[in-house]
């Protein structure tokens, strides 16, 4: 067994979903420049690199009518992925243990793509292999979706990872030069994390007095480590191969195989607006191309990593698109607002914020359309809907068949958007996730989520993103089949509190401990609708029934 597959059956990479490889995400992105992307519904969806089907097979779930096709080197995660198939009932599903340069498919072509955590991470004939097979498999609109270490922000990280292959490969392999160190099968994989965390350990005691740069970095660092899990650490930091490249590279690797760049599946690393306007004006003034803009801002930003999206080089794109591509897009927003204390229509500025992200806007119609935004997360809102929305709060009436379009204040609107969207302050997208804006009578999450619930406290939600749950938020969520509703549930919590015999460690909104039996049952009440509305506000409450 190659050194590469023994490090991935010992240890297997955690299998998760990730919401910027959704089909929705990359829809938007390409539907914004102009490229007629398939629907969700419906669509094709190839994963290279599937794992434990994590990320792939939520999606199947979520989208009967959809093919999903799923490829991994391992044949434990290929085994894990077709009995969660096999336990979900989900037959239009095909998994493939195979390595990707011996893999043939003859069926359809693909509306996408996903090869996330995969490129970087396999030999140079695997990487030219991943790429050809994107150009071979996708459909003429079709959008590949390829994630990659990047230079040079990399050059920082792959220091401390040259120096854990160098103090953990076993002496005959550190002897050779430019190894790489080829040690995450030596001794198992538990026992190559094992020796990397004690040589972190190391490492932090003997920079812990320097003041120098590097050494700042490599602090931050080997703390974030600190916190990752052993299969990340193993595969990211000990595999024995880890190539990063520029982004240029890459996509002279894509044009050798037909196909080019599409944009980012974060529309916010597109923008440059965490720079300042004086940087992104220089920038783009010495930019030929959108391509080139892009490589420069990652050599401002120190780039470490890209998530980037290729479609055919005959496909047809907008490079600048019109206000008008705005229209046709959902938006809805997890921040706060600092409500107006003058008339939306003065001259005052209003803060929206979420973490890392920062706007004021004295624009009447933005104020107005982003207030009930802030206000009614996870409320997804059409574009049009959420304009007439902002003109009755500033007193302007329109015709009711009058289309967006046509609207008052409409590329306003969309330019402001836009400009939010491009800070990541709000989530846009071509079709709403099927996410609940309220509890409801008889709560429903998604038979995957309430799977992930039993076994993990990491569990996606509704728009695929990945959220930490606690024990409490994990017991209620797993119940949530839409078939019990208030009642039921607290019938239910009232039979698994005595069930515990006191362990469940009630506490009332206070967070004070309750013992008295008298009050045992409001405050399972007070706690039940407490941890429905987390959920909702987590995005884990579906708008449709199975």
């Amino acid at each position: 067994m190659d050194t590469a597959k023994a490090a991935y059956e010992s240890v297997p990479y955690a299998s998760h979903a990730f919401a910027q490889t959704h089909p929705r995400r990359l829809a938007t992105i390409g539907r914004l420049f102009g490229l007629p992307a398939a629907p969700f519904s419906g669509c094709r969806v190839l994963e290279l690199g599937c794992a434990a089907g994590g990320n792939l097979l939520p999606m199947a779930l979520d989208n009967p009518s959809g093919q999903f096709v799923g490829v991994d080197l391992s044949g434990r995660s290929i085994s894990e992925a077709r009995a969660a198939a096999r336990d979900m009932g989900l037959a239009k599903v095909e998994l493939f243990e195979a390595d990707i340069r011996d893999w043939l498919y003859a069926g359809p072509p693909f509306d996408y793509v996903i090869a996330h955590g995969l490129l970087s991470w396999i030999p140079a004939a695997a990487q030219q292999q991943l790429v050809a097979l994107c150009q071979r498999h996708l459909g003429p609109h079709g959008i590949a979706y390829i994630s990659y270490n990047t230079l040079p922000g990399w050059s920082l990280r792959g220091a401390i990872r040259d120096y854990l292959c160098y103090a953990t490969a076993p002496p005959e392999i550190r002897a050779e030069p430019n190894s790489g160190g080829d040690n995450s099968g030596s001794g198992g994989g538990g026992a190559a994390v094992r020796a990397a965390r004690e040589q972190l350990t190391l490492l932090t005691q003997a920079i812990a007095a320097q003041r120098a740069a590097p050494a700042v970095f490599v602090r931050a660092e080997v703390e974030r480590l600190a916190g990752l899990s052993d299969d990340y650490l193993l595969h990211e930091f000990l595999a024995s191969v880890n190539r990063p490249r520029y982004f240029h590279e890459f996509l002279d690797e894509a044009r050798q195989h037909g196909l080019k760049f599409l944009g980012e599946a974060e529309y916010s690393w597109m923008t440059g607006a965490d720079l300042p306007a004086e940087s992104q004006a220089a920038l783009r003034a010495r930019s030929r191309d959108v391509e080139q803009f892009e490589q420069f801002l990652d050599f401002a930003r120190w780039q470490m990593f890209r998530q980037t999206l290729l479609c055919r080089d005959t496909a047809p794109l907008q490079r600048d698109p019109p206000p008008d591509a705005l229209f046709n897009l959902w938006y809805a927003a997890e921040m706060q607002a600092e409500s107006p204390r003058q008339p939306l229509t003065s001259g005052e500025s209003v803060t929206f914020q979420r973490p890392q992200s920062r706007l004021n806007t004295a624009v009447p119609v933005a104020k107005a359309a982003l207030l009930p935004l802030a206000g009614t997360w996870p409320r997804w809102w059409p574009f049009e809907r959420l304009l007439r929305a902002a003109l009755q709060r500033l007193g302007i009436t329109a015709p009711a068949d009058m289309p967006a379009a046509a609207l008052p204040l409409a590329r306003e609107l969309a330019e402001a958007l836009r400009r939010a969207w491009g800070i990541a302050l709000i989530e846009a997208s071509v079709e709403p996730p099927p996410v609940a804006a309220e509890v409801g009578d008889r709560p429903l999450a998604s038979a995957w989520a309430r799977r992930e619930a039993q076994r993990s406290g990491l569990v996606p939600n509704q728009s695929h993103a990945v959220r930490a749950l606690n024990g409490f938020q994990r017991l209620v969520l797993a119940q949530l089949d839409g078939r019990q509703d208030g009642d039921d549930l607290l019938g239910w919590l009232e039979g698994v509190e005595r069930q515990s015999r006191g362990q469940m460690a009630l506490t009332d909104s206070r967070g004070q401990p309750v013992t008295d039996p008298s009050r045992i049952r409001a405050v399972l009440r007070e706690t039940l609708d407490r941890t429905l509305g987390e959920l909702r506000q987590l995005g884990f409450l579906a708008s449709t029934v199975e």
